[in-house]
């Protein structure tokens, strides 16, 4: 098979990161060890064509066709993020090998992914809903499909999740049938090596003179030592398979870890319906705390800023707690009717100090203008020193103002240099000192007419009293 050549630039201008890609690109697994950042590398290449798409160093091994390079990234986890990633072609490190029906890269993931519980947590749809079993079921070859079947599964992956068409893989029956296999993969392989019925002669003329070989042993040796023999050949037989599989408990926590990770997929695509969110209840996912990540579902949907996930999560996941941190995960998006939504849920949030001051800090540092100008609108207090703040404390620290006594809303912007931002608070402000002078001679007003008013009743009391003094004195 002819080896593609890929048509990229290398992001960063350092000689050993444009070396790294080169010796992607020929196949040298010496200079790619050679000139890697084996501490963090996180420097990719762009494709020269089209959208101008991201090649990580995996997605450009597998591109390339070299197993041995894709094995050796995958032993460094940083590279292993870049398995699930998609760039802007559509294009991911594994639906790619599975594409080129490169079976050797395909069982080299596999193998990463086992040994990985992040790579589990982690959902390889693509936009359309497709898992890589939907891909290996276009292959033709049903050889290549059965080997990339079986690497996956004994890797861990599920072959039961759908698409956004509710289709099932195309040949799922025969998934199913390899996936059973599996299960007694290490009892199959020992009674084909015990019994052995295929194959050519001289494939099998070893195993045959070995049979052979222990039957004469049994004769004239004392039968305990073949016994012994037989047993810890078995023995190392039986325990090199046992440990490569996955284990039916493991495998049980890897499918809930799995579903966790596909409802995260879902929500991220924007693709949870009211049925979806019923299925994924059943099937034991708890949207507030999920095993794939330490977000909760309605901080991803916030932070996706699709409306009506946000009220199915509302009604159907169990009442969750509205906070801050979960409208700043709308604020972060830019997504104004979250907000809106979050905040008519929660009214009390803008009514407490801290709260509206993380969000009025969030969306000051996001530069969300018109987030900034609803929250004000709403009544978010504008707070005099933020300094305890996450955000604006880390800013603080990058900018080596730690020592800084005070630091108010205003001077967060005016260091982030956001012109209209600054103004909107500006004149929030100035709508705020008005009021308040409104309020005092409001109150001057109203405790002096409340002074006249007491000063005139007390007159009125006392020409009465006197009054009724003289009308004594004549009586």
């Amino acid at each position: 098979m002819t080896k593609p050549r890929i048509k990229f630039t290398v992001e960063s201008q350092n000689a050993k990161d444009q070396k790294v890609f080169s010796a992607i690109e020929e196949g040298s697994v010496f200079n790619v060890w050679r000139n890697y950042d084996h501490d963090y590398s996180s420097v990719s290449a762009r494709n020269t064509t089209g959208k101008k798409a991201r090649i990580s160093k995996l997605l450009l091994a597998t591109l390339c066709q070299h197993p041995n390079i894709v094995s050796f990234l995958l032993n460094y986890k940083h590279d292993e993020y870049d398995l699930h990633h998609w760039n802007e072609d559509g294009q991911n490190p594994l639906i790619e090998a599975i594409k080129s029906e490169n079976v050797a890269i395909v069982k080299v993931m596999a193998k990463a992914m086992t040994n990985s519980k992040w790579s589990m947590s982690h959902s390889f749809k693509d936009a359309k809903g497709n898992t890589p079993f939907h891909y290996i079921g276009e292959i033709n070859n049903p050889q290549v499909r059965k080997a990339m079947v079986t690497s996956l599964i004994h890797a861990g992956l599920s072959i039961q999740f759908e698409n956004d068409k509710g289709e099932k893989p195309k040949h799922f029956d025969e998934m199913v049938a390899i996936k059973k296999a599996s299960k007694n993969r290490f009892l199959g392989n020992i009674s084909n090596f015990l019994f052995r019925k295929t194959g050519s002669f001289k494939q099998e003329a070893g195993y045959f003179l070995g049979i052979l070989s222990l039957s004469i042993l049994a004769l004239w040796l004392n039968p305990l030592y073949v016994a012994f023999g037989v047993g810890t050949l078995l023995s190392h037989f039986i325990i090199s398979h046992l440990m490569t599989d996955v284990d039916d408990n493991r495998r049980l926590a890897l499918q809930h870890t799995q579903i966790d990770a596909d409802f995260i997929n879902t929500i991220q695509r924007g693709k949870l319906t009211s049925d979806k969110l019923k299925k994924y209840l059943n099937q034991g996912v708890m949207p507030m705390c999920l095993l794939a990540t330490n977000e909760n579902g309605l901080q991803l949907a916030a932070k996706v800023g699709n409306t009506e996930q946000i009220n199915l999560l509302l009604k159907n996941a169990y009442s969750p707690q509205i906070t801050s941190a979960i409208v700043c995960q709308a604020i972060e998006g830019g997504h104004l009717a979250a907000v809106e939504l979050l905040l008519s849920k929660s009214k009390a949030l803008l009514l407490n100090k801290y709260a509206s001051a993380r969000m009025l800090a969030a969306a000051v540092f996001h530069g969300k203008q018109d987030i900034l100008a609803y929250l004000l609108q709403k009544g978010a207090p504008i707070p005099t020193d933020i300094r305890w703040n996450d955000t604006v404390s880390g800013y603080l620290f990058a900018k080596g103002k730690t020592k800084t006594t005070t630091y108010s809303l205003l001077d967060f912007a005016k260091d982030l240099g956001k012109k209209e931002i600054i103004k909107l608070i500006e004149d929030a402000l100035k709508a705020q000192k008005v009021e308040k002078s409104n309020v005092v001679v409001t109150q001057f007003v109203s405790k002096r007419q409340s002074a006249r008013l007491n000063k005139n009743q007390k007159i009125a009391s006392d020409v009465g009293l006197i009054r009724k003094q003289s009308l004594r004195s004549k009586k």
